[in-house]
């Protein structure tokens, strides 16, 4: 009984399109990353992901991620009689496109985390902004590489579908 359970319970998901976070499935060989900041935590952070991706970054690849702008905010929550301890929302925003679809549509991807930070005790605050600034980016790749496999993937289909 429990085996059919199982059994049925996967068929389930594998139907719905359930896939566990892991590598991409569809990938181009070689990838060409544009951006206008290469040394910026973000750009290491894309590099790093496509690296474990297994994709060879290559300036005459056909496929290319361009990185049109990223930004980081910072904006103070509460506003309380006491100084020593604030609530912040931290916001950061890539705007990208990807240069092998047509027509080219620039993409943004937005991640948001709320913090405190206590004012008595800055380098705890600091690093605790750090952590989650980098799990931010981390995030934010994540996202932009899972869409642009389902793009490169998209891409292939329809060209197999053209030389039926």
């Amino acid at each position: 009984m429990r085996i059919r359970l199982l059994v049925a319970l996967c068929c389930l998901l594998s139907a719905c399109g359930f896939h566990l976070r892991g590598h991409l499935e569809h990938v181009p060989p070689s990838v060409h990353l544009i951006t206008d900041k290469p040394f910026d935590q973000f750009s290491k952070q894309i590099k790093r992901e496509l690296g474990h991706e297994h994709i060879i970054l290559d300036a005459h690849s056909p496929y290319s991620i361009h990185i049109l702008d990223t930004n980081l905010t910072e904006r103070r929550t509460t506003v309380s009689s006491s100084t020593q301890i604030r609530q912040y929302v931290l916001t950061f925003t890539v705007h990208y496109q990807f240069d092998h679809q047509h027509p080219v549509i620039p993409k943004q991807i937005t991640i948001r985390r709320n913090y405190t930070r206590d004012e008595s005790q800055m380098l705890g605050s600091s690093n605790e902004q750090y952590t989650i600034v980098r799990e931010m980016h981390q995030a934010a790749s994540h996202r932009l590489l899972r869409q642009f496999g389902r793009s490169y993937e998209t891409q292939i289909k329809s060209i197999n579908n053209t030389h039926k």
